[in-house]
């Protein structure tokens, strides 16, 4: 028994369910009161370092809903995707589990916050993504609905644009990067070593040290030649 099972038998009736529906509703309303209402409105919600020393606490939950798919190529579509990842991993986690990744990625936010000024919940989206990936990497989707690939691609993906900011980025950025994946980090330390989680990691091992490879790359040849150059680089590797 992992320690998130020993948390679950004691807290579990604290578990929400639906929580990541409630989140996604969440998302789609505040988004279509930007566009039909207030285009000012995700500025009483996003979460303030400055606006929450001047007691506007609701802003530790409101930031929640600050819609990540305004503005986006795929607009809504990227909600409808997170409803099938988020549903697919609270079936296999359950509700404990992901009301837990969900509280572990708002303590990174809330932390991030402190440190930085500001954050956001495109780092708890970030890693539902990469737990999704890790529990099912060979799992094809059709990007734009057309185009037919393996979810361990676009998590390849995500992880390198995740370690060239980290990389290429300011300290306080290194931490919002590193504390936004507490929920996966939380998880991933609750899993047994025999768990399809935990396999489908070390399966992931040597990818992610070929991609750090790649981004440690990318970001001196940036420095040195700039990014034509650094994109060919790390894209041979």
């Amino acid at each position: 028994m992992d320690w998130v099972d020993k948390l679950e038998r004691r807290f579990g009736h604290l578990a929400i369910p639906q929580l990541v529906n409630g989140l996604l509703v969440g998302q789609l309303m505040a988004g279509l009161v930007v566009l039909l209402f207030n285009r000012n409105f995700a500025s009483y919600i996003v979460l303030s370092r400055t606006a929450l020393l001047q007691g506007q606490v609701w802003r530790l939950i409101t930031f929640l809903f600050q819609p990540i798919w305004l503005g986006g190529v795929l607009g809504v579509l990227n909600l409808v995707f997170y409803f099938w990842i988020g549903n697919a991993l609270t079936r296999v986690w359950g509700d404990f589990r992901m009301t837990l990744f969900m509280a572990l990625g708002m303590l990174g936010a809330w932390v991030g916050c402190f440190l930085t000024g500001s954050a956001g919940p495109s780092a708890i989206f970030q890693s539902m993504l990469f737990a999704y990936t890790w529990l099912w990497p060979d799992q094809m989707v059709l990007l734009f609905g057309i185009i037919p690939f393996k979810m361990k691609y676009l998590g390849w993906y995500e992880l390198l644009v995740w370690a060239v900011q980290f990389l290429t980025g300011s300290l306080t950025t290194k931490i919002s990067l590193v504390l936004g994946l507490l929920g996966v980090i939380g998880n991933l330390l609750g899993m047994s070593t025999g768990s399809i989680g935990f396999q489908a990691l070390m399966k992931m091992v040597p990818i992610a040290c070929d991609l750090a490879l790649a981004a440690v790359c990318y970001a001196a040849a940036k420095k040195k030649f700039g990014n034509g150059v650094s994109l060919a680089v790390a894209a041979m590797l």
